[in-house]
């Protein structure tokens, strides 16, 4: 990598359409496309108003492939700076995604930023030990899924020079490790193959773009492997690949959608990552996993994996019911629906009584 002698023509630049920042479903599309979700999703503002201040950043030059044949250029490092360069200058596609900074830019900082400074790289690969560094181990990091996107292209790139390990090394080439890199090779796989898997392959995206290390999470957790059918012991790239295709595609479908807001917006299921252990092991149970389709309550089903005792049990319930009774024992009016889940809750206890009864010594 090395700093080109002269500036680079601003409107020769192009948005990179392999970033690694953009979500699935804009890999590859237009820079019209890619420039408006940049400027929905980043907080290109800030950087448009440091530019105004302090110029453009010299210290931190854009990092370029080689010309096209057209003469163009794709950033491959940079393109939160380009998105805003572009917007400043009001490029063709800035006017097309109608996009502006209100910030009054004179004739003469406008002129400055036609031209950036720049480093050219050969192709993607000798950029890679960078970027590796900057943005999964280093002071730029990106999300998870960005992250486990760049490693898997890595790895697959690896794999295409032949290296005999390619986790070990990506592994190596980020800043980490075989272990944490498989992790998430098998996370994006997992999920891209879902995509042709399951029913609803749009949750697949919301996972992507809002929930993807609660997925890693819960791919973690004690007794995920064997929940998914996924083999542990794989280490080879075809190992790993063969456990992903042969994945139980039924349970990971479940999880994508508890994972996923409810009809009407209503919150996931799982909603907070630190219940990822709980939950797998609620899947795993045929009793607290059909609780869990039944009432949508991770703490109840959890109950059914408890080791209390009924009698621990019913004390707890006990000591509800009574705080209840103490909290509304001054109220003089009840709703309907207060009627309702009281009579249903007497109900239950009733039936709860009856079973009890059946076998309890007459002495009871």
């Amino acid at each position: 990598m090395e700093l080109l002698d002269d500036k680079l023509v601003t409107r020769d630049l192009l948005l990179d359409p392999e970033n690694p920042r953009l979500p699935e479903d804009l890999v590859g599309k237009s820079q019209s496309a890619m420039l408006e979700y940049l400027v929905e999703n980043d907080v290109l503002e800030e950087i448009a108003e440091s530019i105004f201040l302090n110029g453009f950043f010299p210290n931190e030059p854009l990092i370029v492939l080689p010309p096209d044949e057209r003469g163009a250029r794709i950033v491959v490092e940079g393109n939160r700076r380009l998105a805003t360069l572009q917007i400043i200058l009001q490029s063709p596609d800035a006017q097309e995604v109608g996009a502006k900074f209100d910030l009054d830019f004179s004739p003469t900082q406008l002129a400055a930023l036609e031209e950036v400074p720049a480093y050219e790289v050969a192709n993607r690969r000798e950029l890679a030990s960078y970027l590796g560094f900057r943005h999964i181990n280093g002071i730029r990091t990106w999300g998870a899924s960005e992250k486990a996107r760049y490693v898997s292209q890595q790895i697959r790139d690896a794999e295409k020079l032949g290296e005999d390990d390619p986790f070990y090394v990506v592994g190596r080439m980020v800043g980490g490790n075989a272990r944490g890199t498989r992790t998430n090779y098998v996370g994006y796989q997992l999920l891209k193959s879902a995509e042709q898997e399951i029913d609803n392959p749009r949750s697949v995206d919301y996972i992507f773009r809002h929930r993807f290390a609660v997925w890693l999470r819960v791919l973690n957790a004690k007794g995920a492997s064997d929940l998914l059918r996924i083999d542990r012991e794989a280490r080879s790239l075809s190992e790993v690949d063969r456990s992903i295709k042969s994945a139980d595609y039924e349970i990971v479908s479940e999880v994508i959608s508890d994972l996923s807001p409810g009809e009407g917006g209503t919150p996931p299921l799982l909603a907070d990552s630190r219940d990822a252990v709980d939950y797998v092991s609620i899947l795993a149970d045929s009793q607290a996993r059909r609780l869990l389709r039944d009432t949508r309550n991770l703490t109840l089903a959890k109950s059914i994996l408890n080791d209390e005792s009924l009698v621990q049990r019913a004390k707890e319930l006990l000591s509800q019911v009574e705080a209840l009774q103490e909290q509304n024992k001054d109220r003089d009016t009840f709703t309907s629906e207060e009627f309702g889940a009281v009579r249903s809750l007497h109900s239950a206890a009733r039936v709860l009584l009856a079973m009890v009864q059946i076998s309890a010594p007459e002495e009871a």
